[in-house]
């Protein structure tokens, strides 16, 4: 070793100047990494800004393949003159109307059609397409229908048995004859109770069941209850072959009393129709003394008549004028001896038309008894007895059902 000491060298750098150039180095490369940053940057705006144009230059390069669009299309014809044209509210569509002319339209005029200015309201709107023509009746339907009429056929058949049986069975109770009226009114009962069971079938649709009719002479009182006492009853059925289509009136006189005679309008119907007017009644009850000898006389002796006077009625707004068709005659003579009469027809003269009928007209008359004899008058008369051969439908009563065996065997 040395004896002595090693001096320093001036030209060594300090620890503090060497923390000095490191932090110095370190300040500029940051600085030198930021500017390198802003250079990347600067380069991606650049680049991206040129991208559009590349897009722009290839897309014009596609276009040469692209044919031109058409033309455009030619504007609607101008309206003619008056012709205006407005939105609908409600649909929204546009609609053209002419208010000198007072037409509404969805179609553009024709150039021929004027008009003048203000608007009109829409027409009504669009007719919808019509729905498919009907179908005709299937063969189910037509089978229903079929069927529908069968059963009201013989219901009415019943009803009218019905009727008639009651009409007996209120004779022989009001003549104290009940054990005539008994078997009446049972098999009047059977009759309802048929009515009913063959109604509900009808409602379920089932067949009709297989039936019997037969026919049977009742002997039965020569009566119509439904006529007052001292009264005859004369019915208007209809009219034919009359030419007019106005509705028709008639006027029935009864020459008695010899000196008033009756007079009653009623309802004949309207024209060739023949069928009862609406609202109005086809009978007329007239007043009679059935027990007068001096009537008996005079109907015997052909003296008392009815007297049809058929009519069209004009019927205007202050008036009405009635127009004579033709008149025809009636003689009570046989009320004599039976309760009613008719129908009859009865040839329309008229005195414009002379040796030619000019229409006819059919009338009825009918009693509450005949007028002749003080005794009551008994009458043979043809019924209809409808039965029903099915299990499931309500028995008839014994005295019906001999009826029918004596029937099945020809007796």
């Amino acid at each position: 070793m040395w004896p002595f000491k090693k001096s320093k060298n001036p030209a060594e750098p300090t620890q503090e100047e060497i923390r000095q150039q490191a932090q110095q180095a370190m300040a500029e490369a940051r600085q030198a990494q930021g500017r390198s940053a802003a250079v990347q940057a600067a380069q991606q705006r650049v680049a991206q800004s040129q991208r559009p144009a590349a897009n722009t230059t290839a897309q014009r390069g596609e276009s040469d393949s692209v044919m031109a669009p058409p033309a455009a299309p030619p504007p609607p014809p101008a309206l003619p003159p008056g012709w205006k044209t407005a939105k609908d509210p409600n649909t929204g569509r546009d609609y053209f109307f002419n208010k000198k002319l007072g037409i509404t339209q969805w179609e553009r005029p024709e150039p021929e059609t004027a008009g003048v200015e203000s608007i009109m309201p829409p027409p009504k709107a669009p007719p919808q397409a019509k729905e498919a023509a009907v179908k005709p009746a299937s063969a189910d339907q037509r089978q229903d229908s079929g069927l529908s009429d069968q059963y009201t056929l013989v219901i009415e058949e019943l009803e009218e048995h019905s009727v008639a049986l009651m009409k007996r069975v209120r004779h022989f109770y009001a003549t104290g004859d009940k054990l005539a009226a008994v078997p009446l009114y049972t098999e009047k009962k059977y009759v309802q109770s048929l009515i009913t069971w063959l109604g509900d079938r009808k409602a379920k649709g089932l067949a009709l069941p297989s039936y019997k009719v037969l026919q049977r002479r009742v002997v039965c009182p020569d009566v119509n209850s439904e006529v007052p006492k001292d009264k005859l009853l004369v019915s208007v059925v209809g009219c034919s072959g009359v030419e007019s289509d106005l509705p028709l009136s008639c006027k029935v006189s009864l020459a008695w009393p010899r000196d008033t005679p009756q007079e009653k309008s009623v309802a004949v119907g309207k024209g060739k129709s023949g069928g009862e007017g609406e609202g109005e009644s086809n009978e007329a009850l007239f007043d009679v003394s059935p027990s007068s000898s001096a009537f008996q006389r005079q109907v015997d002796r052909r003296h008392v008549k009815l007297t049809f006077q058929v009519c069209a009625e004009d019927k205007g707004w202050l008036s009405t004028k009635t127009i004579l068709i033709g008149k025809a005659q009636l003689e009570v003579f046989p009320l004599l001896s039976s309760s009613s009469s008719g129908p009859s027809s009865l040839p329309l003269s008229s005195d414009k038309v002379r040796g030619k009928a000019v229409g006819e007209v059919t009338v009825k008359m009918a009693s509450n008894k005949p007028w002749a004899g003080g005794k009551e008058k008994m009458k043979v008369a043809l019924e209809k007895v409808i039965v029903v051969q099915d299990e499931l439908a309500p028995a008839p009563p014994q005295a019906l059902q001999q009826e029918l065996q004596r029937f099945l065997s020809g007796a």
